[in-house]
């Protein structure tokens, strides 16, 4: 079937400013709010990637029709993003809904009242006592930061299992269980020594000349 980009893009332009307001009065109360999530900024694409999925509550969204949300065209990673960066729980590939596994390019927002477990995860400290096992158990099994799940195929190539190692959030310091973070075996190669990951996986510093650079958060 045919997906008229144009048609979609023309409606949701024509009717957002009704769906934004009920999103909002949706969003007051809510648990996300209770727990110091934060809408996004006015006017941003980020903004209106989920207007368009809390439109679409408990329906699956294509990547490709977020891409054409605007008039641009362009990767529009920012379903991924407002989950595990923003904490709204927006399910992605790999993720099970409705006792099936979603597939790649494939988005659904459940509720401003569930909130991505990401979310929590850089909200509280580690238990040191936690063994490795237990760890991988709160990131769900997944690649912190990509979001590859251990045992499957990688998203990229499916000739390739994903195995979870330790990587470090800061490889200056030691690698003990408040330091790592389960990440696939293509992302602690790809990044080494090089970045410095907060809990939920996200690149906060980047290293230059042998100096951290500070990435500024949301």
């Amino acid at each position: 079937m045919t997906i008229n980009f144009e048609e979609i893009r023309r409606n949701f332009e024509n009717d957002y400013l009704d769906i934004l307001n009920s999103m909002k009065k949706d969003f007051e109360g809510s648990q996300a709010q209770n727990e110091g999530i934060k809408l996004p900024r006015d006017d941003t694409k980020k903004l209106k990637t989920l207007v368009y999925l809390w439109q679409h509550t408990g329906e699956k969204v294509e990547k490709k029709i977020l891409d054409n949300l605007f008039s641009c065209g362009i990767d529009n990673q920012n379903a991924r993003h407002l989950g595990r960066q923003n904490g709204f729980n927006i399910l992605q590939w790999g993720d099970k809904y409705n006792e099936e596994k979603l597939q790649s390019g494939v988005y659904v927002f459940t509720s401003f009242n569930e909130i991505h477990y990401a979310w929590n995860l850089d909200r509280r400290r580690i238990d040191p006592n936690i063994d490795w096992d237990e760890l991988k158990l709160l990131y769900k099994n997944e690649c912190a930061h990509c979001g590859n799940i251990e045992g499957e195929s990688y998203k990229f190539d499916e000739n390739k299992d994903v195995i979870i190692v330790k990587g470090h959030k800061n490889p200056d310091l030691p690698l003990n269980i408040e330091n790592i973070i389960p990440l696939c075996l293509y992302c602690n190669r790809h990044y080494q020594n090089k970045v410095k990951f907060n809990t939920q996986g996200l690149i906060t510093h980047f290293k230059s000349d042998n100096e951290w650079i500070s990435i500024r958060k949301r």
